[in-house]
């Protein structure tokens, strides 16, 4: 029997300072490669772990986040 599980991806600036850009918005929608936004790791991780239920907690600018993210479907 598999467990249910949901995962939660939370948003620490404590942790990350990228001085200039943060103003703007949270440090897990800075891209990476050009294509990828840091938010798409744990999400991923997530995901290939068999975690469907997945929630994302931003303190402020959640705009784009939102934005990359759309509604959650794959």
């Amino acid at each position: 029997m598999a467990a249910k599980a949901f995962g939660i991806v939370t948003s620490t600036p404590r942790r990350v300072n990228v001085h200039g850009l943060q103003e703007y918005r949270p440090a897990g929608a800075f891209t990476f490669i050009g294509k990828f936004r840091i938010i798409d790791f744990p999400i991923s991780n997530f995901s290939n772990s068999g975690i469907k239920s997945i929630q994302v907690y931003l303190n402020k600018h959640p705009k784009a986040l939102t934005d990359h993210l759309g509604t959650g479907r794959s």
